[in-house]
């Protein structure tokens, strides 16, 4: 699928500018705010209030979810951990646009860029333990839950992680 590809009748993922940002943090502080997931560590955030550093680079990819009155209802990145490792970050998806597969059109964007740009990196990711629709949505697109951690000190989250395809070549040679 292109970024510019309709992801159905009513929504297209597109790559984030920077225009975007504003309403980006309005849909992020929301998430956070419903799951009860805001934590006092205000450092977890810079990311998005230095968006350009971040996200605007070859290596990651940010995309958006934009209604057709181009109101954006859902975001989510990719990010360049390290030569072994991709992070998948700020998965949202507005409270009013659930349950119509755009958290699935985002993911499949991101999984298609990692796949394209280093297939063998495994890809991780976190979230808050109260949103169990978003951990069936990992699950089902091959993550495993490997652990637990407070994030930002205050937040109980799951870790999941996505092997690789070098890893999935060797765990196949092993059996």
């Amino acid at each position: 699928m292109s970024l510019n590809e309709n992801v159905s009748e009513n929504y297209l993922i597109r790559q984030a500018t920077i225009q975007d940002v504003p309403r980006i943090l309005e849909l992020h502080f929301a998430g956070l705010k419903e799951t009860n997931s805001c934590s006092t560590d205000t450092s977890l955030d810079a990311d998005l209030y230095h968006f350009s550093e971040h996200y605007q680079r070859v290596d990651t990819r940010f995309v958006v979810a934009v209604s057709r009155l181009e109101a954006i209802v859902g975001m989510g990145a990719l990010v360049s951990l390290s030569s072994d490792h991709y992070e998948i970050k700020r998965m949202r998806v507005a409270s009013h646009c659930r349950r119509q597969g755009i958290a699935q059109q985002i993911l499949d964007e991101l999984l298609t860029f990692a796949a394209r740009q280093h297939p063998q990196r495994d890809i991780l990711l976190d979230s808050s333990q109260t949103q169990t629709a978003a951990h069936r949505l990992y699950e089902n697109n091959g993550f495993v839950c490997y652990g637990e951690a407070l994030i930002g000190g205050d937040i109980p989250s799951y870790l999941f992680r996505r092997p690789g395809k070098a890893a999935n070549c060797l765990e196949r040679e092993a059996r």
